[in-house]
Parts: structure tokens; C-alpha cells; sequence
């Protein structure tokens, strides 16, 4: 059985969640992903109700995608938002590596 929240009951507001990797926006920092989910509110009305229950680092084509599993506190809701990171570790390899240009490994 998927233990995945269910994609089909997305109880936000914001009609431009990034609710699947080919809506992930695009961070610059992660503590951005925590700034988006801390303004989102529930359909129940909850404002700000909205914990992080597990972050997943992921590969993706050129780079690299966290999934944020989320839950709203007043009413049990969950679903998973998706954010572009491949900016952070571009910066990170790049601090690291600087004669490599900062592009993700193969």
C-alpha cells in the first residue's frame, strides 16, 4: 500500500502550490521551502496549522528536487509539495568544487 499523502485531496488555497515535480518552484535556500508552507492555508480555514511531517531529498533530470510531506494540524490533511534545489547545490558545488562550474554529478 502507497503511504504517500493523497494527491487527489489537496487542501491548500494557493491554486499555484507546487504540488507535483512539474510544478516545483524553484528555491534558493530551503529555509524558503519552510517560509511557503508556514503561509499556506488549509481549505478548513486553518492558517499557518501546516507541519512538515518528512523532507526527501530526490533526483531529478539536471538536478536535484525536495518533497516536502505536509499535514495540516486542525484537521489531518496531508500532501506533498515539490521545490527545485538544484540552485543550492549548484552554490554548494561551487564553493567546493569552483573549477567545476557548479554542475550537478552524473
Amino acid at each position: 500500500m502507497d503511504d504517500r499523502p493523497n494527491r487527489l485531496r489537496i487542501p491548500i488555497t494557493d491554486p499555484e502550490a507546487p504540488t507535483s515535480p512539474e510544478e516545483a518552484l524553484s528555491v534558493r535556500a530551503v529555509p524558503q521551502e519552510y517560509a511557503y508552507v508556514a503561509r499556506l492555508q488549509c481549505t478548513c480555514g486553518a492558517h499557518g496549522r501546516i507541519e512538515v511531517t518528512r523532507q526527501a531529498l530526490l533526483a531529478a533530470e539536471g538536478g536535484y528536487m525536495d518533497r516536502l510531506d505536509v499535514r495540516c494540524q486542525a484537521c489531518g490533511a496531508s500532501y506533498s509539495l515539490f521545490f527545485d534545489v538544484s540552485a543550492v547545490f549548484a552554490q554548494y558545488n561551487r564553493l567546493l568544487n569552483p573549477d567545476e562550474g557548479g554542475a550537478p554529478p552524473e
